[in-house]
């Protein structure tokens, strides 16, 4: 990955269909990270350029969209390119209840402290889900249902 700053920890780029109010949130605790939302050389820009700035910028990207992102993931592999990581938001419906941001802030900064090292994400996709989500998946596997809905 190139350009870097004199930051340590771990770096992130907020999809544009998430809050800039999450980024300016985590700012505040000490993380590093931006919105697509707050640059304007961002918005409206295709996912393929998105990724590729957040992998020029050792950033990895905190999206929503699945299915737009794990394919520039695969094709990223398939070249031989390195990327600054993936955050899967479970699903919009997890996060799009009342106080979504407020959950979304402390889920991000929780995972980012739990993965101090600047390229603790690097290469690599995590799934981030919210806490009642993560309830829910396991109430229903106790009672043997093998894919939570």
């Amino acid at each position: 990955m190139a350009s870097r700053s004199s930051h340590d920890g771990v770096r992130l780029l907020l999809d544009e269909h998430i809050s800039p109010t999450a980024a300016i949130e985590l700012r505040r605790m000490g993380h590093d990270v931006i919105a697509v939302a707050e640059r304007h050389d961002l918005r409206g820009r295709p996912d393929v350029e998105i990724f590729a700035e957040a992998a020029l910028g050792g950033r990895a990207v905190v999206t929503f969209d699945v299915g737009d992102y794990l394919p520039l993931v695969h094709r990223s592999i398939q070249l031989g390119h390195r990327h600054g990581g993936l955050i899967l938001l479970s699903s919009t419906r997890s996060w799009s209840k009342g106080e979504a941001t407020g959950r979304l802030v402390a889920a991000l900064a929780k995972l980012m402290q739990s993965c101090p090292a600047d390229d603790a994400f690097s290469d690599r996709v995590e799934w981030l889900q919210t806490a009642d989500h993560a309830e829910r998946s396991s109430a229903q596997l106790d009672k043997g249902s093998r894919y939570p809905a």
